[in-house]
């Protein structure tokens, strides 16, 4: 069941040309969990003590980045290439005046656990598609989810309620209590 919930949000938004894993390095004052889409593939990572943190056989390399989020419970940079440079936008909650509306989700993650790795990763295979990856956890499971909040706007002349903008806050166990 989806739940209406409220947050004080703080919303950043601009564009930067190049150094987008220093960029991130400096604004993300907290640990939490990488996604990158490179134009050969997709890495989930740990960020931690200010550092990407992979499997040893995944190198996270910034002139293949198209698009890489890092997030935790509070907060989110999302940068997406668009033509020569990048654009940014930082989601921040409880850190802002400015209240918006939002709906927790769960996706569940493609595949089952098939292998554990070192430093908390975990693969997971869906047989049926033909997809492997290979995400950060903390507990163990068989299944895990995407858990995001989607922010609500309204339509200043229809009053229409919409998603208007969604940020990921973290993996958690399939089906689980967080």
């Amino acid at each position: 069941m989806l739940e209406l919930q409220k947050a004080k949000v703080k919303l950043e938004k601009g564009s930067i040309n190049d150094n987008i894993l220093s960029f991130i390095q400096e604004k993300m004052n907290s640990n939490g969990i990488f996604v990158a889409w490179q134009i050969n593939k997709i890495i989930w990572g740990k960020f931690e003590n200010n550092k990407f943190i992979t499997p040893a056989e995944f190198e996270l390399s910034e002139s293949l980045i198209k698009d890489i989020r890092v997030f935790n419970q509070d907060k989110e940079i999302f940068i997406s290439k668009k033509y020569n440079s990048y654009g940014y936008r930082i989601f921040e909650d409880n850190n802002s005046d400015n209240e918006m509306e939002y709906v927790v989700s769960k996706a569940r993650l493609w595949g089952q656990q098939t292998k554990k790795y070192e430093n908390g990763f975990v693969e997971l295979l869906d047989q049926k598609r033909k997809i492997k990856m290979v995400i950060p956890v903390d507990i163990d499971s068989d299944y895990y989810e995407l858990k995001t909040f989607n922010y609500i706007g309204y339509d200043e002349l229809t009053k229409q309620a919409g998603y208007v903008d969604n940020r990921f806050v973290a993996i958690t166990v399939a089906g689980g209590v967080d």
